[in-house]
């Protein structure tokens, strides 16, 4: 499954898999801190890399945290997204 979803649902509605031990304002905060002025102009030149791995059915982003967050800091509306037979999702569920 592929798609585009808006990046402000993602930050204020979706559910981010890794978020278990902090609030999500502070994941965001902590993200926020590490992307690198490097990583950034990339995005500015080329766009975000890649697409995110998210399951609109459950909301939930398992993930492409940072390139949410710096899509989110650029004004970037929308984000591509898969979900479905990947090594991640495999690694993810053993």
């Amino acid at each position: 499954m592929t798609g585009k979803v808006l990046v402000r649902h993602l930050i204020e509605d979706s559910v981010f898999a890794d978020c278990n031990r902090f609030s999500k304002e502070e994941f965001i905060k902590l993200h926020t801190d590490r992307i690198t002025p490097d990583f950034k102009q990339y995005v500015v030149d080329n766009g975000i890399p890649g697409v995110i791995c998210y399951n609109p059915e459950e909301d939930t982003v398992y993930d492409g945290h940072k390139r949410i967050i710096i899509a989110w800091l650029l004004g970037i509306t929308t984000i591509e997204y898969a979900y479905g037979e990947s090594q991640f999702l495999i690694e993810l569920e053993s």
